[in-house]
């Protein structure tokens, strides 16, 4: 495995003692993000059939309703009605994930 992560208590002795300084390697970050990312997918994708709308979209890849609105199309959205979107999970996560 890796060298265990090292963790420094922030100074002055002022600051909040859940503070600190985390030091990890790019492989263990990447890591710890791909698990944030996937338990927030799982929060959102509680809606019908796993299908986010806008909203949750823009939540989960930190942009702006109108910017997810004006590039659904390549991002992976699904027309659905007259100008309704919808977004499946995983294709956020590819199109997240082919970002990175």
């Amino acid at each position: 495995m890796g060298e265990p992560k090292k963790l420094i208590p922030q100074k002055p002795v002022s600051a909040p003692p859940d503070r600190m300084v985390v030091l990890m390697n790019v492989g263990e970050l990447r890591q710890l993000i791909g698990e944030i990312l996937d338990e927030k997918l799982k929060q959102l994708a509680t809606g019908r059939n796993g299908l986010l709308t806008v909203e949750q979209a823009a939540e989960f890849l930190g942009y702006s309703k109108d910017w997810v609105f004006k590039n659904w199309k390549r991002i992976g959205g699904k027309k659905i009605g007259g100008r309704g979107v919808r977004f499946d999970a995983v294709d956020l996560e590819s199109w997240t994930k082919s970002r990175g």
